[in-house]
């Protein structure tokens, strides 16, 4: 189970707003927790380094920048998010 805060979830969805009618990107922050539950505490928008507007590619410099601020503790890169644009959410 993934378990994200509403003000989260609403930064996801201006960033969709915002990038439309490209697809949007960035990084789901956050800690494993036990049963299987993932707490995003955090996300990071990325820009999409995908070459067609309905693709997504996750800027590999925020990638590594996001590693390795978050070091060796206990928060970690849990996922990723991308919107549908003008399509099914599958």
């Amino acid at each position: 189970m993934i378990v994200i805060r509403q003000d989260l979830v609403a930064r996801m969805a201006a960033h969709a707003v915002h990038t439309y009618p490209a697809e949007c990107c960035g990084l789901l922050l956050g800690v494993r927790g036990a049963g299987d539950v993932v707490h995003v505490i955090d996300v990071a928008e990325s820009r999409n380094f995908a070459s067609q507007r309905d693709r997504f590619e996750i800027d590999p410099q925020l990638w590594l920048d996001v590693t390795r601020s978050l070091g060796q503790g206990t928060r970690g890169i849990v996922g990723h998010y991308h919107s549908h644009p003008d399509g099914a959410a599958a």
